[in-house]
């Protein structure tokens, strides 16, 4: 199973070819995908501020009809306040969306796939791929 970035879904939606092509690759061999609710939040976000608006809304609508949406729970909490003590104590921030979305992929046994390796590579444990 693997939990799409904000990133990815972005790029997708941009047309990259190569992304594109390997998620419906993937998705032809009935592999399960996840987004993330912040994810979610996040792509209405930049929907609305797009001159585009309504053609913006209508893709993000259509792409969530095609994956589950992963939401937080008790242990996706409990891992956001673990992740962020770790970070904290070494000196390290991230900003807390990107941990949210970690803490939400690792407590669904997801790979994460991301663009933004720099932040995900510091959370501990953290199962992630860059596509």
């Amino acid at each position: 199973m693997f939990c799409l970035d904000t990133n990815i879904i972005i790029d997708i939606f941009r047309g990259d070819k190569k992304l594109k092509d390997k998620f419906l690759k993937f998705k032809g061999k009935n592999v399960k995908f996840y987004i993330t609710s912040i994810s979610l939040c996040e792509l209405f976000k930049g929907a609305y501020k797009s001159k585009n608006s309504e053609q913006a809304i209508e893709l993000i609508t259509d792409f969530y009809n095609s994956v589950k949406i992963l939401d937080f729970d008790l242990a996706s909490a409990n891992l956001f306040g673990f992740f962020n003590s770790v970070l904290e104590k070494k000196g390290t921030k991230i900003p807390d969306l990107d941990v949210m979305i970690a803490s939400l992929a690792m407590a669904n046994n997801s790979i994460l796939v991301t663009r933004d390796i720099q932040h995900f590579k510091k959370i501990p444990d953290l199962q992630y791929e860059k596509w």
